[in-house]
C-alpha cells in the first residue's frame, strides 16, 4: 500500500462511468484506474487521490460539478464519511437494484447466463444490526468512538449508531457518557489501552452484552460495574485482552453469552461465537435453504455450522445432521443448542471443515452446506465434495467473488447451479448474502 500522506494528487473535471462492487465511482484514466469514494454513475467532480499504486487508486471529492438525480441527503453525514454505509446516497430501491446488477454481472461475466432470482429486500433499512463493533481511541482526554477510514488511521466518529438495534444505540450513548464522564472509570480504562467495543442484544430475550477490547486486564469494583450496568441496562459485560501475545475473556458481569430465537427455536451464542447480524432476514434466509431440502433427505453436513443455527433448522428435514465448526466455544454453544431445543438428530463436532472431510468418509451424505467466512472454501473441500459424489451443496456467501470463485471449480468437477438467490442482510452497504443450490449432473449416456 502507499498512503500519499501530505503528497496528495488532484484531478479536475473527471466523469464517473460505472460502479465498482464495493460501491466506489469508477474514473478510468488511459491504463489507470481511480476509485472514488461517494461518486456516482455520470457525476462529475474534482478529486484528490489519498492512496495508490501502479495501477489503481483510491481519492475522495473534494468539489462536486455535476450530481446524479439518484442522489440523496444521507441519514447520517459521519456514517457515510466512515465508508460503513456507501449506499446511503441512494434510494432504497436503488441500492437494491444496484446490488442485482452487480450479482448478475459477477455471474455473468463468470459463468455465463444464469437466472439470477430478485434480491429480497430487508424489512429494516436501518436499526437492523443486533450486533456492532466501534474502534475507540483517547484523544484529549476523552474517549472518542467510531470507524476507521478504509485504508487509513483516521477515526471518523460516531454520534450515533444508525445501523445498530435502537437499544444498542441507546446503550452506546450511555456508555460513552458515562466513561467519559467519570474520571475512576476513565483512567481504569485509559491504563488498559481500551480500543475497541463491541455491542449485542437480542431481539427474543432483550439481553443486552458489552464487550470491551483492552490490551492490558482491568479490574473494576462492585459500585463501578453497578454504575455500568445500572446506566446501560447490560446484562451481561465481557473483557476480551487481545494483544501480541494474548487472546482471552473475562466475564465481569452475568453470562458470557446471548440467546436468540429464530421460529421456534433457541440459540445461545457465545462472546466470540458467529451468528447473522440481521435476525429478520436470517429467518427468510435459513427458511430458503430448508425449502431446498428434499423431504426424504438421510445425511446432511453443516459446514462452518457455529452455533448450529442452520444444523437446527436442518434437523426437521433430514434424518442426521453433523455440524462441523472450529471453535469450540461455538461447538459447545451448539451441542447446548441441541439439547435445550430437544434435537436428537444432530451432531456436533469440533474441527477444521477441510480436514474433518479429508479423514472422514462422506459418501453417505446426500447434502453439504457451507456458510464459510468471506474468504470462501478450500480447493481440497471441494474436491473432497466433488469424490464423495453429494448430490446437492448449498452454498451461502457473503462475498461475491469468492462465491464464483468457487462455483467455477464446482463447475469444474461436474456440477451445475441450478438455484441462486440473493438476499439484503445490510442495507446502506455494498454486502450481498447469496445463496446457491449446486447439483451433480448425472452422466451423459453413451450411444
Amino acid at each position: 500500500m502507499n498512503d500519499l500522506g501530505k503528497n496528495k494528487k488532484i484531478y479536475k473535471n473527471v466523469c464517473v462511468t460505472e460502479m465498482s462492487y464495493e460501491g466506489f465511482g469508477v474514473v478510468k484514466l488511459k491504463d489507470f484506474t481511480i476509485f472514488v469514494e461517494n461518486l456516482l454513475i455520470d457525476e462529475v467532480a474534482d478529486i484528490e487521490l489519498f492512496w495508490e499504486n501502479k495501477k489503481i487508486a483510491f481519492a475522495t471529492v473534494t468539489n462536486y460539478i455535476k450530481k446524479s438525480k439518484l442522489r440523496i441527503e444521507p441519514k447520517s453525514t459521519k456514517l457515510l464519511q466512515s465508508g460503513a454505509a456507501p449506499l446511503c446516497v441512494l434510494s432504497y430501491e436503488n441500492q437494491l437494484k444496484f446490488k442485482q446488477y452487480t450479482i448478475e454481472k459477477l455471474f455473468k461475466r463468470n459463468l455465463l447466463e444464469l437466472k439470477i432470482n430478485k434480491i429480497i429486500p430487508s424489512p429494516n433499512e436501518y436499526y437492523y444490526r443486533n450486533k456492532i463493533s466501534l474502534h475507540v481511541l483517547n484523544e484529549n482526554n476523552k474517549f472518542k468512538f467510531g470507524f476507521f477510514k478504509k485504508y487509513s488511521h483516521l477515526l471518523i466518529e460516531q454520534e450515533a449508531l444508525f445501523l445498530a438495534h435502537k437499544e444498542i444505540n441507546e446503550i452506546f450513548l450511555k456508555f460513552k457518557e458515562i466513561v467519559n464522564n467519570n474520571n475512576d472509570l476513565f483512567t481504569i480504562l485509559t491504563n488498559a489501552k481500551f480500543n475497541e467495543i463491541t455491542i449485542k442484544h437480542s431481539n427474543f430475550t432483550n439481553e443486552k452484552q458489552i464487550i470491551m477490547i483492552c490490551e492490558k486486564v482491568l479490574y473494576l469494583n462492585t459500585n463501578q460495574k453497578k454504575l455500568i450496568k445500572n446506566a446501560t441496562g447490560i446484562n451481561s459485560l465481557i473483557l476480551n485482552i487481545r494483544n501480541k501475545h494474548d487472546n482471552f475473556f473475562r466475564t465481569l458481569i452475568g453470562n458470557e453469552f446471548i440467546t436468540y430465537k429464530i421460529n421456534d427455536l433457541k440459540f445461545k451464542v457465545a462472546n466470540d461465537s458467529f451468528y447473522q447480524v440481521n435476525e429478520l432476514q436470517t429467518k427468510y434466509m435459513y427458511e430458503c435453504v430448508c425449502n431446498l431440502i428434499s423431504n426424504d433427505c438421510n445425511n446432511v453436513i453443516d459446514a462452518f455450522s457455529g452455533v448450529g443455527t442452520i444444523g437446527l433448522f436442518l434437523s426437521a428435514k433430514s434424518k442426521k445432521v453433523t455440524c462441523v465448526e472450529i471453535n469450540k466455544f461455538a461447538t459447545k454453544c451448539g451441542i447446548d443448542n441441541a439439547i435445550t431445543n430437544k434435537k436428537i438428530n444432530i451432531t456436533f463436532v469440533n474441527d477444521d471443515v477441510t480436514e474433518y472431510l479429508i479423514k472422514n468418509n462422506t459418501n453417505t451424505n446426500d447434502v453439504i452446506v457451507f456458510d464459510p467466512p468471506r474468504s470462501g472454501i478450500d480447493k481440497k473441500v471441494i474436491d473432497n465434495v466433488a469424490q464423495a459424489k453429494i448430490k446437492q451443496v448449498i452454498y451461502i456467501s457473503c462475498n461475491p467473488r469468492t462465491l464464483v470463485r468457487d462455483l467455477i471449480l464446482f463447475n469444474e468437477k461436474g456440477y451445475q447451479i441450478s438455484f441462486v438467490q440473493p438476499i439484503d442482510m445490510f442495507p446502506q452497504t455494498f454486502h450481498v448474502e447469496c445463496i446457491v443450490l449446486i447439483q451433480k449432473e448425472k452422466p451423459k449416456q453413451s450411444i
